[in-house]
């Protein structure tokens, strides 16, 4: 019976990074502040996205959460602004 060794590389690189606190806050009186977000791969993939709209007060107006279908990274921000509009 032969031993055999086999060295698997680390996909994952160290760095250095900062940390920085975020922090929503609320828009000026008489605004509204929509913030979003989505994911894809950056090639048309499966993608999905995601919002929330806040009044002056800080209160919830809406939020959704929902898959966009097949998109790339640029098409998914679009859809999400333009779904959140």
């Amino acid at each position: 019976m032969a031993a055999f060794s086999l060295k698997i590389p680390n996909p994952i690189k160290k760095s250095r990074s900062n940390s920085y606190l975020v922090q929503w806050q609320k828009p000026q009186a008489g605004w509204i502040k929509l913030n979003t977000d989505c994911a894809s791969k950056g090639k048309p993939e499966p993608s999905g996205a995601g919002g929330i709209a806040r009044n002056d007060k800080g209160r919830v107006l809406f939020a959704f959460l929902e898959p966009i279908g097949i998109a790339t990274n640029w098409q998914a921000e679009l859809k999400v602004l333009w779904r959140g509009l």
